[in-house]
């Protein structure tokens, strides 16, 4: 999310400005002291409309580059994708998601120093996949979901080999 630091810093910008005249109108009730107030607002409501377009643009242009960058990103929507992005930090809290973004993984099992490595999926039958190498969930959501798209391939891949060849 660093690249969305600026947009970050003229949203707060903006929602202070709003702030700030909302409790203006708020703590004077005087009818023409609004009207004489949402007058001049009106060119900084203009301008803050046109910053938030700006901003939303930037969002979804770099959502889209995150989209590219792993493609199952596109069964989710915008919001989930930010939410994730905001909590990626938090295995629990986007662990929900995983079952957009992978048909039918519906938990994790974990191992490690405080649980920070996916040792096993589970899916909604309840069925298990050990992982043969385990998956650290303190990493950015975009390498998570890649290191952990590649460990289920590889780990599918050495069951069927193993079951496919002859003893």
């Amino acid at each position: 999310m660093k690249k969305l630091s600026q947009e970050q810093a003229d949203f707060q910008k903006i929602d202070e400005s709003w702030k700030t005249f909302l409790n203006k109108v708020k703590d004077n009730k005087s009818v023409f002291y609004i009207y004489f107030k949402s007058q001049l607002k009106k060119v900084e409501v203009k301008k803050n409309i046109l910053g938030l377009d700006l901003i939303r643009n930037k969002i979804e242009d770099f959502l889209k580059d995150l989209r590219e960058t792993f493609p199952r990103f596109f069964f989710i929507s915008n919001d989930d994708l930010l939410y994730l992005l905001s909590n990626s930090n938090d295995i629990e809290k986007i662990k929900p998601f995983f079952g957009k973004i992978f048909e039918d993984i519906a938990d994790f099992k974990y191992q490690g120093a405080l649980n920070k490595e996916i040792s096993h999926i589970v899916s909604i039958t309840h069925e298990e996949l050990e992982l043969n190498r385990k998956v650290r969930t303190d990493e950015p959501i975009n390498q998570l979901v890649n290191t952990l798209q590649e460990n289920i391939f590889n780990t599918l891949k050495e069951k069927f080999q193993k079951v496919n060849t002859p003893t």
